[in-house]
């Protein structure tokens, strides 16, 4: 019962602080890349505002986790149906891929680190779940995916196919909190293919290209 209350307590406060919360400084939106998201880096240094939601939201055509929200099924369309021809295309070679979250909102990017406060406290909490706003499944780029086994290692035959094909779909790998999945975010395929090639995280490239719009060599 005191959970509960905890709960409803913290929900009391998120509803009277986000609507009138300031958009947070990001540096890297700047630039046509604000709409898009392809070139945002979402962290704890750079967080993203309770309003920013990505337009052109879809609902993702593949199979997702018995225990997925229905609101946690969708990406932006160019992203959405990039994500479905890998996942079509990773069938072929006999690959089957689930998903387990992509688009989250602020709100539920919210309840859920502070359901896991509460369940684990604030110190494992941070270990495990993104802080609302640190997430970058908010700008709907992104998506985690596991296999049937809910399992997907860095080992797997899974693993393996993602890390050598996602590229040519236009998504790279990004590091995750969460275990037993992949977290691969939607950059373009000329994007991945430059990342892919060249061995860089996205905050490289994304700094690197930070440097020549601002005209620094």
């Amino acid at each position: 019962m005191k959970k509960v209350q905890v709960l409803l307590l913290l929900l009391a406060v998120f509803i009277g602080f986000n609507f009138t919360k300031n958009i947070v400084s990001n540096k890297y939106v700047y630039g046509d890349n604000t709409s898009s998201g392809i070139a945002l880096i979402v962290n704890e240094e750079n967080q993203l505002s309770s309003r920013f939601i990505p337009k052109n939201l879809r609902e993702i055509n593949i199979s997702f986790a018995n225990d997925t929200e229905d609101s946690k099924k969708k990406m932006t369309k160019e992203a959405k149906e990039a994500l479905e021809k890998l996942v079509d295309d990773a069938a072929q070679d006999n690959i089957d891929l689930i998903g387990k979250s992509a688009y989250i909102s602020y709100a539920e990017q919210y309840k859920d680190y502070y359901m896991k406060v509460l369940e684990v406290g604030s110190d494992e909490a941070d270990s495990l779940v993104e802080k609302p706003g640190t997430s970058e499944h908010q700008i709907g780029l992104c998506i985690d995916l596991t296999n049937k086994e809910y399992n997907l290692q860095k080992d797997s035959e899974e693993y393996e196919w993602i890390e050598k094909n996602s590229y040519k779909y236009g998504f790279v790998i990004r590091d995750c909190k969460e275990k037993n999945i992949v977290h691969i975010r939607y950059v373009g395929e000329d994007v991945a293919k430059y990342i892919y090639e060249n061995n860089l995280t996205l905050e490289a490239y994304v700094d690197d290209l930070s440097l020549r719009k601002d005209g620094s060599t």
